[in-house]
């Protein structure tokens, strides 16, 4: 590879980082509405008219008026400015930009500061890495976490490798107080921070009980441990800076703790095998790399992030994408270090060959590759966003021809809805109030619980729908309980196609006029 000061080396870095993010652009630019996006939207909408963050649930029936202060307001609220201006492409725009965002501040990180790595390795990192965070872009506040996790793993990240970005610690502090209040993963700032306090902190404590006994200190921490105490507890002390206080700490738990995540709600499973997934279990695959030369080279930071992330994305499949931020600077060295064996292997096998001239660098070429990358990203936007293709996803994806025919009907009384349709329903069909939808943090096990005992078709089915004095279903056509409501007697099947049935109770409909 050319010295990195020449004229060609510099071109070659800034193209291989722009084909990288052109094509994660490409891979980012889709439709990105998902089940909760629906929730959101409606959350921002209800902001904007009522002037005020709520305090207690407006859109269910089994938590109405139950206190509900969701970390992310601000965030649904642009996302409905967003929508309200350009629909669901400017929505997905959005999304793909920060992904690609999210993934400009890691590009920096993949390059080793001990070890040369070739450009287009690193373009071939970033990319595996992106590929295997596509398995969780959506269009939620989810995406904040994942912006925000890239930046405080870039600026910590800066001050390891002894290039700390000026007013780095107030940029910390300041973004956690926008992430407290943005998404409920907020805690994950917190987590970087200790994967970087803690070894740096272990460091001076070390160095500091060596020099106590006259031993020599060479561990050379960069900040002592009053440092990192300080910042470890102004990062909690911003994100106390909430609606609710300091019990937004709470919330993460909170929601990790419903059991029902656990055993029904996808992504919170553990990841499975399916072809999505491949590129994350690849990762797993560069351990005997690591083993082999990269411990050495392998800084404990690095350690705790990819054993420490990659635990809880083994735990659940929405993790794995703040996996993936992570991957591509933890393997970076060691992979420069294999492939600088392998190229000093090669080497003893081939003859001495005379040194290439170094090529010219072409800036106006690279420029016009990376127009062309653009070009191609924003005509995809503008071609999966067209209103036919859109319609025909909206089918597919959501029951859009159940609703129109309740919301033309109007059949009386409560709805039991779909988990996986609640947010859509939220959106789309405000006149009939849900049972439940993807807000677990506010139903918890006591009603999802008894949403399973229905879907199910569970025994006490028809005590939970009795219970909440529920008239009109409406779930997947696959369900159990279809069966259990064809043979009860009790229930008219009044709609049906490719994706959803709607039942009625029969005394609403006797009593109906």
């Amino acid at each position: 590879m050319p010295h990195e000061a020449s004229p060609a080396a510099r071109a070659l870095q800034r193209l291989a980082r722009d084909i990288a993010l052109g094509a994660i652009l490409l891979m980012a630019t889709r439709i990105a509405v998902g089940p909760d996006t629906w929730w959101h939207l409606r959350t921002g909408q209800w902001i904007w008219t009522h002037r005020t963050w709520p305090r207690t649930d407006p859109f269910s029936y089994t938590r109405y008026g139950h206190p509900w202060t969701p970390p992310g307001a601000p965030v649904q609220l642009l996302m409905y400015g967003l929508y309200h201006l350009g629909g669901l492409a400017a929505l997905d725009l959005a999304t793909a930009l920060t992904v690609v965002a999210a993934f400009a501040w890691i590009w920096p990180l993949t390059r080793p500061p001990r070890m040369a790595l070739h450009p287009l390795a690193r373009t071939g990192l970033l990319i595996w890495a992106a590929m295997t965070a596509s398995v969780y872009w959506a269009s939620r506040p989810y995406m904040l976490t994942f912006l925000l996790t890239a930046i405080y793993i870039y600026l910590f990240e800066r001050d390891r490798r002894g290039q700390p970005v000026r007013g780095w610690v107030g940029w910390l502090l300041g973004l956690m107080v926008l992430w407290a209040n943005g998404h409920g993963g907020f805690i994950v700032g917190l987590l970087v921070a200790l994967a970087y306090a803690v070894p740096d902190g272990l460091r001076g404590v070390l160095d500091g009980w060596a020099q106590r006994r006259g031993l020599p200190a060479g561990l050379g921490p960069r900040h002592s441990p009053r440092f990192w105490l300080g910042l470890v507890l102004g990062l909690v002390g911003m994100g106390s800076l909430t609606p609710v206080g300091p019990t937004r700490w709470l919330y993460p738990f909170q929601t990790v703790g419903i059991e029902v995540l656990r055993t029904y709600i996808a992504e919170w499973q553990p990841p499975g095998w399916t072809p999505a997934l491949w590129p994350f279990w690849a990762w797993w695959l560069a351990l005997p790399l690591l083993a082999a030369g990269g411990w050495r080279r392998w800084p404990l930071e690095h350690a705790l992030l990819w054993t420490g992330f990659g635990a809880l994305a083994l735990q659940a499949v929405r993790n794995v994408a703040l996996f993936a931020l992570v991957a591509p600077m933890a393997l970076a060295e060691p992979l420069a270090w294999a492939l600088r064996t392998l190229g000093a292997w090669r080497a003893r096998f081939r003859r001495p060959r005379a040194p290439r001239a170094e090529p010219p660098a072409r800036p106006g070429l690279n420029r016009a590759f990376v127009g062309i990358l653009l070009f191609a990203g924003l005509a995809k936007w503008a071609a999966v966003h067209q209103p036919a293709r859109l319609d025909a996803f909206l089918r597919e994806a959501f029951p859009v021809g159940a609703v129109h025919y309740l919301r033309t009907t109007r059949p009386p009384g409560r709805l039991f809805n779909s988990y996986n349709w609640g947010g859509y329903l939220i959106w789309a069909l405000p006149e009939y109030p849900v049972f439940a939808d993807g807000r677990t943090d506010l139903y918890g096990d006591e009603v999802l619980t008894q949403w399973l005992t229905v879907a199910r078709g569970q025994p006490g089915w028809a005590q939970v729908l009795a219970r909440w004095r529920v008239n009109v279903i409406l779930l997947e056509r696959d369900l159990p309980i279809h069966q259990a409501l064809a043979h009860s007697g009790d229930w008219v099947l009044v709609y049906e196609d490719a994706q959803a049935r709607v039942w009625v109770r029969a005394s609403a409909i006797s009593s109906s006029p």
